[in-house]
């Protein structure tokens, strides 16, 4: 057995389980290992920032994107005036670093357009990083609180697997047709047809069989329909920010995995898609 293979297997029998467990019990667990997830994944989007070439600050991130995540904890709601505090703090950082030579910029350059271009995607990545992150995996712990919500945000992360097993198999079996090879060569037209279909038979399956939950048979297929397509855009948005940076992961703190974006990508958007078609089902 290939070495890579091992380390992959050895990483998912030990985060399955916590990711798992922190859904069952919900409350303070799941809140932790989203923050600490958001912390990761802020930490891996600077890096691949940087990369491209972007001057983001890492600190104002974490200070939007935690509290956004706990925001939604506590139902307070993810237009909170912290965000705005935040989105306030980055651009005024990113105004005084073309204004103030100290930080960072010489008075010969700080009015050139190179340099305040530099600044506005700076800016721009930084706030960014909090949306990409933590406003999206907010919805999974507004997911969890809702009536049904364990299973629900189970269903939701069983989909979402579902759609990337499908979509890898399929793609590998059939795939001839490139999906978007600009971006991520690998993926195939077959493939993500193969994760769509794959999606919605598992949420059909899990919605109607396995949770028993409040949802008729169409729901159920629009919403595994939806996650999947969902899934698949997460995952191509954070290819392309890998392939701006040349990186071929967004880190190694997952042995065998990559980093972890590259195990949020697709969950990232697909629970934002499940919260608001889940509020609709059960109102």
């Amino acid at each position: 057995m290939e070495r890579s293979l091992v380390l992959r297997l050895a990483t998912t029998a030990i985060a399955l389980p916590v990711v798992l467990l922190a859904v069952w019990y919900g409350s303070g667990w799941l809140l932790a290992l989203v923050m600490a997830a958001v912390v990761g994944g802020l930490w891996e989007f600077d890096r691949l920032v940087q990369a491209i070439g972007a001057r983001t600050a890492l600190l104002l991130m974490l200070g939007m994107g935690v509290p956004l995540v706990f925001n939604g904890f506590l139902g307070w709601g993810l237009e909170g005036s912290i965000l705005g505090a935040g989105v306030l703090g980055a651009l005024t950082w990113q105004v005084g670093r073309v204004l103030f030579p100290l930080a960072g910029y010489s008075s010969r350059t700080a009015a050139t357009p190179s340099a305040l271009a530099t600044a506005a995607t700076g800016w721009a990545f930084t706030i960014a990083g909090p949306l990409y992150l933590g406003w999206t995996l907010a919805h999974g712990v507004l997911l969890r609180e809702l009536p049904d919500g364990r299973d629900w945000l189970l269903l939701t992360l069983l989909t979402i697997f579902a759609t990337d097993t499908f979509a890898y198999f399929v793609g590998r079996t059939f795939g001839s047709r490139p999906l978007a090879p600009a971006i991520s060569p690998k993926k195939t037209v077959e493939g993500a047809i193969g994760g769509t279909l794959g999606g919605i038979l598992a949420a059909g399956v899990l919605s109607l069989i396995v949770f028993d939950l409040p949802a008729s048979w169409w729901q159920a297929l629009l919403v595994g329909g939806s996650i999947a397509i969902a899934a698949q855009v997460g995952d191509l948005a954070e290819s392309l920010l890998k392939r701006a940076a040349q990186a071929k992961s967004s880190s190694g703190l997952l042995p065998g995995h990559g980093g972890i974006l590259d195990r949020l990508d697709s969950i990232i958007v697909g629970v934002v898609v499940a919260y608001y078609l889940t509020r609709w089902i059960i109102t």
